[in-house]
């Protein structure tokens, strides 16, 4: 290992550390120092990204946050998590929805066998207001994994918004 790389591997576990016990400030200068050096590096895009959502630093710093969690994507494209970060980051403000529909698509035909991005796209729809096809998403998701409490509640809730009320419950007591 060269000393840059030891160098590069030890500032991001300091910078993860400092992330760990919620110095999210201290923590998010550290990933940008990481990044000066290694702009294609996911892992410190996607922590300083979470590091603006956490703590006081969260309401200000929306757009900074969406452009890491984009430059994270971007920087290593096959990977799910990235995609599903940026989908739950433009889920949760509520902006970018046909954007978040198309990362957690990305993000499950990367990893299909994750039950939490079925879950994910299907809260995109619903917040689409395509509830119909939240519901459809939802049995799929189902049919593969049928213990699923998430998918279970959530098609419950889609099927509620659909006046489904009788198949609603159901959901909810399954």
């Amino acid at each position: 290992i060269s000393s840059t790389a030891s160098s590069s591997s030890t500032d991001l576990n300091v910078a993860n550390a400092l992330f760990r016990k919620g110095s999210y400030e201290e923590a998010y200068l550290s990933y940008e120092r990481i990044l000066l050096n290694d702009p294609t590096n996911y892992v410190a895009h996607t922590n300083a990204a979470l590091c603006l959502t956490h703590g006081k630093m969260s309401a200000e710093n929306y757009d900074a946050a969406l452009s890491h969690f984009r430059a994270a994507a971007n920087a290593s494209p096959n990977r799910a998590a990235v995609w599903s970060n940026l989908g739950t980051h433009l889920l949760n403000g509520g902006v970018g929805l046909h954007v978040a529909e198309d990362a957690f698509r990305r993000a499950i035909k990367i990893e299909p066998n994750s039950s939490k991005h079925v879950v994910s796209l299907g809260a995109v729809l619903e917040a689409l207001e395509r509830h119909d096809v939240a519901a459809r998403v939802y049995r799929e998701g189902l049919e593969r994994w049928p213990t699923s409490a998430d998918l279970w509640t959530n098609l419950g809730t889609a099927l509620h918004a659909l006046g489904e009320h009788d198949d609603a419950v159901v959901a909810f007591r399954n």
